[in-house]
């Protein structure tokens, strides 16, 4: 994570970190398929394995 998302970057702030560590994140989980996840991305597999009645609680 380090190398991909802020490995190089100068940053001023703590929020400006955060910022790009959501990104990171965002960007991975719509982006990266994982052997883990039968290749899927994370969003996919989540709705694929996530239960009709998890949503309702």
């Amino acid at each position: 994570m380090k190398k991909q998302a802020i490995w190089g970057q100068i940053f001023c702030t703590a929020a400006e970190v955060k910022a790009a560590f959501c990104d990171f994140v965002a960007r991975y989980n719509a982006d990266s398929r994982m052997e883990q996840l039968d290749y899927l991305i994370p969003l996919d597999y989540r709705n694929r394995h996530l239960r009709p009645e998890s949503l309702a609680a």
